[in-house]
């Protein structure tokens, strides 16, 4: 049997830095332990698939890192590890403790799951084991990871619910406790409307020498417009997960972060501003720019049209929030912010495009992978 700071100190030891999930009950002792080690830094995610862009993010930056949850989450990480793992390369090492399995009594929701967990995993490309039974036999297994990861191919152990020793006696000693944020929100009004590639071309004059993550659909391939960088990932895919994403780039550097979400990207994963408030890193900008609309699907209506993104980021605690519209606006939050005082977030309103759809850029997604991870290493100073 595995104890909990045994299966901590196997991790840290074969250099994962970073670990990322959603709890379960059956080996809750290990959750509670990771909330209180100093060994690695663990970042509690809202749901499996943000656990996942956190991971990601934290290879971006040259950190080994890893997802724990249980099965019923697998559902959750099939978008992320379909169309963000598996098309640029980037192996993640997943945790995957059993609800259903078979032999063991579980509620009926965890029946399916629990039988055909395995099966979905590796339909995703990832090669999947069983959890050792010793701490010594997951030190090796991991260390043969080590290998894998370095093929930047992803690795899936799941957790027998007897191996990993479970007392009720271990609870968190860090408490995330509630705190009101009395940050002010920013409203800046001035100037003719613009579209979105106005308002990046506007942004990326300022930020545009730090590291990007563009969301998926237009928002991507009009950052490519401005000028292809290494500094540049583009997500083809994952949509939702650019903050998820973004946050783990941010914890593992200490060079600003910039993130071009949108609308309906946000709205899908909105839980990821909670992690960003409650971990805050400095160096993040999430700069969500609404357009009202599901633009390369055609231009369908987003439901953001009664959403103020602005008072969810406030009550979310990032330390500067803006709200901005207008050519005059934009330029004054590029000119005024300070990229190293946040979490910073800013709801940027835009017009719909104009004129004919920027086509999709032919990229060779692994490369876009490695070069950005290359610049984000080259600026990140050792701790």
């Amino acid at each position: 049997m595995i104890e909990p700071a045994d299966f901590i100190d196997a991790l840290a030891d074969n250099g994962y830095r970073v670990l990322s999930g959603v709890p379960c009950s059956n080996i809750s002792a290990v959750f509670h332990s990771l909330e209180s080690t100093d060994r690695l830094q663990y970042v509690s995610a809202t749901t499996e698939g943000e656990a996942v862009g956190v991971a990601v993010g934290s290879w971006l930056a040259g950190k080994k890192a890893a997802v724990i949850c249980q099965n019923s989450g697998v559902g959750n990480m099939v978008n992320p590890l379909a169309s963000l793992n598996a098309p640029y390369s980037i192996p993640t090492t997943l945790f995957v403790s059993m609800r259903g399995a078979v032999g063991f009594s579980d509620e009926p929701q965890h029946e399916i799951m629990g039988r055909e967990t395995r099966k979905y995993l590796e339909l995703l490309s990832v090669k999947t084991e069983m959890l050792p039974e010793s701490a010594g036999g997951l030190g090796r297994a991991l260390s043969q990871t080590n290998d894998e990861l370095l093929k930047r191919q992803s690795r899936a152990y799941i957790i027998n619910p007897k191996i990993i020793n479970n007392p009720k006696g271990i609870l968190s000693k860090k408490v995330n406790k509630f705190s009101q944020n009395n940050v002010s929100i920013h409203r800046e009004i001035g100037g003719e409307m613009v579209t979105r590639q106005a308002a990046i071309d506007i942004i990326m004059q300022a930020f545009g020498k730090y590291a990007t993550i563009a969301t998926t659909g237009y928002a991507y391939r009009e950052l490519h417009a401005t000028g292809d960088r290494p500094n540049y990932f583009y997500m083809a895919g994952s949509m939702g997960h650019a903050a998820a994403i973004g946050l783990g780039v941010s914890i593992n550097t200490t060079e600003p972060t910039v993130v071009l979400d949108g609308d309906g990207a946000l709205l899908m994963k909105m839980g990821t501003c909670a992690t960003i408030g409650r971990f805050s890193p400095k160096n993040l900008m999430h700069i969500v720019i609404d357009n009202g609309l599901f633009e390369s699907t055609g231009g369908q209506s987003s439901n953001a049209g009664s959403v103020d993104f602005s008072q969810i980021a406030q009550a979310c605690s990032y330390r500067q929030v803006w709200q901005c519209t207008g050519r005059d606006a934009i330029e004054r939050f590029s000119q005024t912010i300070d990229p190293l005082s946040g979490p910073t977030f800013a709801h940027i309103r835009v017009l719909p495009s104009r004129g004919p759809a920027i086509s999709r850029p032919k990229l060779d997604l692994q490369q876009v992978a490695t070069r950005f991870r290359e610049f984000v290493i080259s600026k990140t100073t050792p701790r």
